[in-house]
């Protein structure tokens, strides 16, 4: 007995059943979130590159990327990239915050405290 696509229910054809030993999706399946990734990761890429990815902008991205309905498999390297690359956006503002406050020797305690809430948010 030939087993299915878990996604459309279609039967596997031999070399899917070898090939798609984990994941069990037909190659229909697989080309469609393949592209789903590939879209995702590009926009991630060209936001970042634009200095875009705000918070609220990697937020909108997480709740996109789940109702895409990617597999796990696929899923994670997405978000993965998401945190990567936001938590490196806020190194460089955090950075370059500090580094003002401190030429101008305005670094108080308040903004002390602004840092630390910064990187208690990663």
């Amino acid at each position: 007995m030939a087993n299915s696509c878990t996604v459309c229910n279609k039967p596997l054809t031999f070399m899917e059943n070898i090939t798609q030993r984990e994941h069990k999706r037909c190659k229909d399946c697989n080309k469609k979130f393949s592209s789903i990734q590939h879209y995702f990761l590009g926009v991630i890429q060209q936001d970042t590159l634009r200095n875009m990815l705000t918070e609220e902008r990697a937020q909108a991205l997480y709740r996109e990327v789940q109702q895409a309905g990617l597999p796990g498999d696929l899923y994670e390297p997405v978000i993965t990239r998401i945190r990567t690359e936001r938590n490196g956006i806020v190194q460089r503002e955090l950075h370059h915050f500090m580094e003002e406050n401190f030429r101008a020797n305005t670094l108080t305690a308040d903004k002390e405290g602004y840092i630390h809430s910064r990187v208690q948010g990663w």
